[in-house]
């Protein structure tokens, strides 16, 4: 199909007239036209008239060309001019309300001199505040805040980096505190000066109030907080030390608690039950009261039987799992003591007692011997706690108590060997004891030791005594109250002139002749007694013959 198009006449513009024009399309091949399609010389022909262009004023034409020019003008200016100048962009700490608790808060500052537009981490800012403007800023969310500021003629932009967004807190977790903590933006985390991550968790529990510290640090500063918490404590309030109970009384056993804490508040749920325990060595080995008490603040213990002057009472919490919480000791020893009454019956008070008897042979009638007393010492005595008994005497002006029994069984009875005194008034004691040793109770009778004849006896070899023998001759005499010396001499004759022997300072009132006497001959001896350095007494001459020769 071709198309031509040609005007009918030749243009000529005159006013509003117009000029027809056609275009004729030439069907080519087997193209055909519609019936109904206007043809000329079997083409298809389409007529138009021409309008003629309207006339512009010149006048107009000059104002467009001059608002024309004033735009470019006004575009080549604004296109050459100064870009925005940010004058200052900075972070200061405001007060702000944080969930209902005031805490401070960072808040940022503007000033901006020719600037279009402002944005800061790219969101716009208001018209209101393209100049000077500030905000609270949001560390949990981002502690960097970047203010770009910008017009036709460039765009300038400020960083700040503010200090770290931290939070830190403490949970009691049934049996120890648990430590939670993030640091947003942080280059460096601290919690009591050593190096965690921004993110973490720790549990423990101290052994006294603790305060932990968290610190974070990047380029814009340094945050801390800080929080205490404190472990539950116990108190025993008694017995606490200096207390005495008796074996097998009711005592009551008192202590306080204080739950665990967290900054300076109680946790619930923290103590769950209390352990009772008890020592009677000052602490090396414990014996159980009580376990799984309910912590409420009071307990009544039996006292065992076990008496002791360095009692102790330890009191231990524990959390619902078992675990230990706190303990407390008694801040002193107390006693748990035995109680028991005692009665002297024999000897009785002023009785006298036989230091010796002397036994005679009847069918030697010049034959005899010294033997000592017998006694039998008697008590009565009831109580708890009792454990053993011991006897002692004490010889009338001698500080000293001698020791007669030292342990023996509190069965009431025991047969004592008088010592052999010429004469002394005398003090016996009966000492009840526990187990630990603790005197219980005591009585004391005062008696009297008397001996044969009339002051200081010699008793062997007996006087005017026959057929003693020649060598290792033994010489005994009674004890004399108070003396503790005494001075022996053995002489031929009976003033004691011609001594073969003699001895001083003995402190027993006994010694032996080591030598060989003479066949069938009389000998003479005597002892004197010294007491604090001075003389007290002097025996009799005794005498005795030594044994016949034998005959050849």
């Amino acid at each position: 199909m071709e198309l031509v198009a040609k005007l009918k006449k030749k243009p000529k513009i005159d006013g509003e007239k117009e000029y027809p024009f056609q275009v004729v399309v030439k069907p080519s091949g087997a193209d055909k036209f519609s019936t109904e399609a206007k043809t000329l010389n079997g083409q298809l022909v389409y007529e138009r008239k021409a309008r003629p262009k309207p006339k512009i004023p010149r006048w107009l034409i000059g104002v467009l060309a001059g608002v024309a020019v004033a735009i470019i003008v006004i575009l080549l200016l604004r296109g050459c001019g100064e870009p925005p100048e940010i004058i200052e962009f900075e972070f200061d700490y405001e007060a702000a309300d944080q969930g209902g608790v005031a805490e401070l808060a960072y808040e940022l500052h503007w000033v901006i001199d020719n600037a279009a537009e402002v944005d800061i981490n790219g969101e716009a800012l208001e018209d209101a505040q393209l100049k000077e403007g500030e905000m609270l800023a949001d560390p949990a969310i981002t502690t960097v805040y970047v203010l770009t500021a910008s017009n036709r003629a460039g765009a300038v932009n400020a960083t700040i980096v503010i200090p770290p967004f931290i939070s830190f807190g403490a949970e009691w977790l049934g049996c120890e505190f648990g430590l939670a903590w993030t640091a947003k933006g942080a280059d460096q985390v601290y919690l009591n000066g050593e190096a965690v991550p921004a993110e973490g968790e720790m549990r423990m529990y101290p052994d006294e109030p603790a305060e932990y510290k968290l610190t974070a640090m990047n380029e814009g500063g340094e945050a801390e907080k800080t929080l205490t918490v404190a472990p539950a404590t116990v108190t025993v309030t008694l017995p606490n030390g200096g207390e005495t109970g008796f074996c097998g009384s009711n005592e009551e056993i008192t202590w306080s608690t204080a739950e665990p804490q967290i900054d300076g508040s109680s946790v619930t749920a923290g103590i769950h039950h209390i352990g009772l325990e008890y020592s009677i060595d000052g602490g090396d080995t414990w014996h159980t009261i009580a376990t799984n008490e309910p912590n409420d603040g009071s307990f009544a213990w039996t006292l065992p039987s076990t008496p002791s002057t360095t009692c102790l009472l330890r009191a231990t919490i524990y959390c619902a799992e078992g675990d230990i919480l706190g303990q407390d000791t008694s801040d002193a020893f107390f006693t748990i003591a035995g109680e028991c009454t005692v009665d002297l019956l024999t000897p009785d008070e002023g009785e006298e007692i036989a230091s010796m008897f002397r036994i005679c042979y009847y069918y030697i009638p010049e034959e005899f011997s010294w033997i000592p007393n017998e006694y039998k010492v008697t008590w009565e005595s009831e109580g708890v706690c009792i454990d053993h008994a011991a006897l002692y005497y004490r010889v009338e002006g001698e500080e000293r108590w001698e020791i007669i029994a030292p342990k023996l069984p509190n069965t009431g009875s025991y047969t004592w060997t008088v010592p052999f005194y010429c004469s002394a008034s005398c003090h016996l004691r009966i000492v009840i004891y526990d187990s630990a040793n603790n005197i219980l109770c005591t009585d004391t009778h005062g008696f009297t030791i008397v001996g044969q004849g009339d002051g200081f006896t010699l008793i062997t070899p007996e006087n005017d005594a026959m057929d003693v023998a020649r060598t290792n001759v033994s010489f005994s005499w009674c004890k004399v109250a108070g003396a503790d010396a005494y001075d022996w001499v053995l002489s031929l004759d009976a003033e004691l002139s011609s001594p073969i022997d003699m001895k001083s300072g003995l402190s027993a009132p006994a010694t032996t002749y080591t030598g060989t006497l003479a066949w069938d001959t009389t000998y003479y001896w005597q002892v004197t007694a010294y007491g604090d350095g001075g003389f007290i007494s002097a025996s009799a001459i005794g005498t005795f013959r030594t044994v016949a020769a034998p005959a050849l």
